[in-house]
């Protein structure tokens, strides 16, 4: 099965409410893809899942199997068992990746979704939540891996 694997600082709302997003529409349209997410520094962020992730999860209708376990940093092996990899926001993650895998950062394709405070958890939801409807429109227009 096919892998993609999201990206952000600290594993703990952007990248984790991508992966349970993801997960879910993908399985409603019968897209052979799974996602998994990285934080490149998860210490810096409390246990758990953000509040902000499980109610934007919640109000997307993601059901509960989908939504994301402990957050996890992110290690070399995670590039090799993706087949797609993405960064939440370039101007914020690309200097981490640069300094930590250097050599994996050709892999990495980027978007501009900021964290708080640059902009608010529901703008930055939605913004995920239509990346990844262009996302599966284009992974259901290609053929299946």
């Amino acid at each position: 099965m096919p892998r993609i694997l999201f990206i952000c600082t600290a594993n703990y709302y952007r990248s984790r409410f991508a992966e349970g997003v993801f997960n879910h529409l993908a399985n409603r349209r019968g897209l052979d893809w799974k996602a998994f997410s990285r934080g490149l520094i998860p210490e810096e962020a409390p246990p758990g899942l953000s509040p902000h992730a499980t109610n934007g999860l919640r109000l997307v209708g993601v059901a509960p199997e989908f939504f994301p376990n402990e957050k996890t940093a992110l290690k070399d092996e995670d590039f090799a068992e993706a087949d797609r990899v993405i960064a939440l926001k370039q101007e914020e993650h690309e200097p981490m990746l640069r300094d930590r895998f250097p050599h994996r950062v050709s892999q990495v394709e980027f978007w501009d979704v900021s964290d708080i405070p640059h902009v608010s958890p529901p703008q930055a939801m939605l913004q995920i939540k239509e990346n990844i409807e262009r996302l599966l429109q284009e992974m259901g227009d290609a053929p299946q891996q």
